[in-house]
């Protein structure tokens, strides 16, 4: 098999909540070995979201079982964004712990956080200090708004930044009000994946100069770059962008059409028309030929100026074919379409189980478990999930015996102590 990209790279990962666990999950996807330091005093905010009580045997194909174990050790969402990791428990109040984490920095590559600034410089655990340890050594700290400037100590969530940044303003359908509240938290996983680039790009700074370096990082300006358009638009045309709902500003049809289904539920079919081949392949493949001929669709701005009408026709054919049918109809014509599905649906979905997007891999306590998969597939090395996410402490032993070389008999007394849990 081959090496994993980032095989022989350790990171210290003291990321909570979303945004930094899910970056540095990134990275023990792709080889990296990733130490999770955690506290049992003040447990990461992902631990208390909500245990799974049972297996599910239309998810997991294995007979329903009520799970056993503390709840923190059973949330389903800590399980997906912390696999592949080694968890270390220490108190960072105790000046033993604090010399354990510079301990285990000295022989590491990265560190990560996500605290408000300070938390870390008030345990002696910031760059200026972590530096002396390790020189070469490269840190990132994902803060709101980085570690000075108006908004330093503002402490936010996912909901928080989509609304600082403005994007929840664009959230919404075209001639009604502003709905904003984007319930899928897009600022964590936008803000790791920024992160992640971040680090890497880091790590390649310091092969090529030897050289590490400290990442100041605002997640909300990460946030920001995903408003190109509507910042541009006000800079060049003096216009505010409002809600726009699935509409595309180049595209038509499209969004989300309503497919048949059984009375109750909701079903829908995503569909994109770029080009002008596309669209005549489309109406062939509606059996509309006579759309293409219809002078208010000939060329797509007419078609954007009667895209309400456009819309209506589309729904109503689509309306009497289930999702799936609609879509396979729309892929053999080359047109862009895929059923909307939830998440159970996902797991049964022939697409996405010929592109891998779920893996298993087995709990101590939870048993077999599938995960969402690693979202990237490369050309040499295949990153993977080859561990399930750790216990709280299960790997002291391992971390401070293995790597750190302590004792038994010092691994007893620093618990005794309380630097350990």
């Amino acid at each position: 098999m081959a090496e994993l990209l980032l095989e022989g790279i350790r990171v210290i990962d003291f990321g909570w909540v979303w945004a930094g666990p899910l970056a540095t999950s990134f990275l023990a996807d792709l080889g990296a070995e990733v130490i999770k330091v955690e506290s049992r005093a003040r447990l990461d905010n992902v631990r208390l979201m909500g245990r799974a009580k049972f297996r599910d045997k239309a998810i997991l194909g294995v007979e329903p079982r009520q799970l056993e174990g503390e709840d923190m050790e059973l949330t389903p969402m800590y399980h997906n964004i912390n696999r592949n990791k080694l968890c270390v428990a220490l108190n960072l109040k105790h000046p033993a712990a604090v010399d354990i984490a510079k301990k285990l920095v000295a022989g590491s590559d990265i560190v990560l956080e996500n605290f408000t600034p300070h938390v870390l410089k008030s345990a002696g655990l910031d760059y200026n200090s972590l530096r002396e340890v390790k020189p070469d050594i490269i840190m990132i700290s994902m803060t709101t708004g980085g570690q000075d400037g108006a908004l330093t100590n503002m402490r936010s969530y996912a909901p928080s930044l989509t609304s600082l940044s403005g994007l929840e303003s664009t959230v919404g359908y075209g001639d009604g009000r502003v709905m904003g509240t984007l319930t899928f938290g897009l600022g964590d996983p936008n803000g790791a994946v920024h992160a992640v680039y971040a680090m890497l790009t880091a790590l390649y700074h310091r092969k090529k100069t030897g050289q590490g370096q400290y990442i100041d990082m605002s997640q909300l300006e990460a946030m920001v770059s995903l408003l190109g358009e509507p910042l541009l638009d006000y800079q060049l045309n003096g216009r505010v962008m409002g809600p726009t709902g699935n509409r595309h500003p180049r595209m038509v049809p499209y969004g989300n059409y309503p497919a048949l289904c059984e009375e109750g539920e909701d079903k829908w079919v995503s569909i994109a028309v770029k080009t002008e081949e596309e669209w005549l392949a489309f109406c062939r493949a509606l059996g509309h030929q006579e759309w293409a001929q219809d002078e208010r669709f000939s060329g797509l701005q007419k078609r954007l100026h009667h895209r309400e009408l456009l819309d209506r026709l589309v729904g109503e054919w689509t309306s009497k074919r289930t999702a799936h049918e609609a879509t396979a109809l729309l892929q053999e014509a080359g047109v862009a379409a895929a059923p909307v599905l939830g998440i159970e649906e996902q797991y049964e979905d022939p697409h996405l189980q010929a592109r891998g997007l779920h893996a298993r891999c087995r709990h101590p306590l939870f048993g077999e478990q599938t995960l969402f998969n690693v979202p990237w597939k490369l050309s040499r090395t295949q990153p993977s999930v080859r561990r399930p996410a750790p216990l709280l402490g299960q790997h002291n032993d391992q971390v401070l015996g293995d790597i750190l070389g302590m004792s038994g008999e010092e691994i007893k007394r620093l618990t005794e102590e309380g630097a350990v849990y």
